[in-house]
């Protein structure tokens, strides 16, 4: 539509954007939200004073800034704006070096929490830390519900509160973080059997290796070596015995293998979380 210069549905377009990001039940994209601001500075550049000017101008700047704490990264998109003198752009480049500049604050997000936070489409944990600004939060809850709203950073709400009070992160509930407790204990319980049991497993094969079979297959060396040592009932009954210790090695070692990589693949599985994505699913967690 900006393309096409026809700026009052453009400015439609992007008024039904910003006003629906907050209700979408996935995550918006990182780059979906700064190209709404993105769109609307350049609006706010044909339509004001900038186009003659061929200067941006103080509220075109402030939706570059709003771009920018979106997306620090974002690069100028020469095809939509006719800068022949590049003057706008490199005011856009100074921008980016203003908003890099901001104050940051943490997340507020704990190390262990029901509720995934998502700012501007990415998931933040405990250990990021959020440029001052607007910027678009989303919850997903443990019931997969995707909760949003408009925050402004420094001060941000408690975002556990967006699921309910009983998820508040300053305030967790007793009951349910007791609840929590009980189920993260009996499932590494599970995967921790599990995974020893394949530890045992493995053990008891080269345990059979070393015990049984090798020292079988040595005396099966011997008599090849010394025919006229063994005869033939005595040989059937060394090679029968070797069969069934190789084959109980074996078969120790198959069995712990696969025990391990499932007690393994249980505990990883304990610690990562499916959610949405702008493109289709994504995993989450710690390993």
């Amino acid at each position: 539509a900006i393309e096409e210069g026809d700026f009052e549905k453009a400015t439609g377009l992007l008024d039904e954007a910003e006003a629906f990001a907050p209700q979408s039940p996935i995550p918006v994209t990182r780059e979906g939200l700064r190209n709404i601001a993105f769109y609307r500075g350049v609006l706010d550049h044909y339509l004001g004073e900038g186009v003659a000017s061929g200067y941006p101008t103080d509220s075109t700047m402030n939706f570059f800034r709003q771009a920018l704490v979106h997306d620090i990264s974002f690069e100028w998109d020469r095809s939509l704006v006719t800068d022949p003198d590049g003057d706008i752009e490199y005011v856009f480049q100074q921008l980016r070096d203003e908003v890099g500049s901001r104050n940051q604050s943490d997340s507020g997000v704990p190390l262990e929490s029901l509720v995934r936070v998502f700012v501007d489409g990415a998931m933040v944990t405990a250990d990021d830390f959020i440029i001052h600004g607007r910027h678009l939060v989303q919850v997903m809850c443990p019931d997969s519900r995707v909760l949003g709203e408009w925050v402004d950073f420094g001060s941000s709400p408690d975002f556990g509160c967006m699921c309910g009070e009983e998820l508040c992160f300053g305030t967790p509930a007793a009951v349910s973080e007791t609840v929590t407790k009980k189920e993260r204990s009996s499932s590494f319980n599970v995967s921790a059997v599990i995974l020893g049991s394949g530890a045992a497993l493995l053990a008891g094969g080269a345990v059979t290796q070393v015990v049984g079979a090798s020292p079988t297959y040595a005396k099966i060396e011997a008599a090849r070596q010394d025919p006229h040592s063994i005869n033939r009932a005595a040989a059937d009954e060394l090679t029968q015995q070797f069969n069934l210790q190789r084959s109980l090695s074996i078969g120790l070692y198959v069995g712990g293998a696969l025990a391990v990589g499932a007690g393994g693949g249980l505990m990883v599985l304990e610690t990562v979380m499916v959610h949405p994505t702008g493109n289709g699913l994504g995993l989450s967690g710690h390993f």
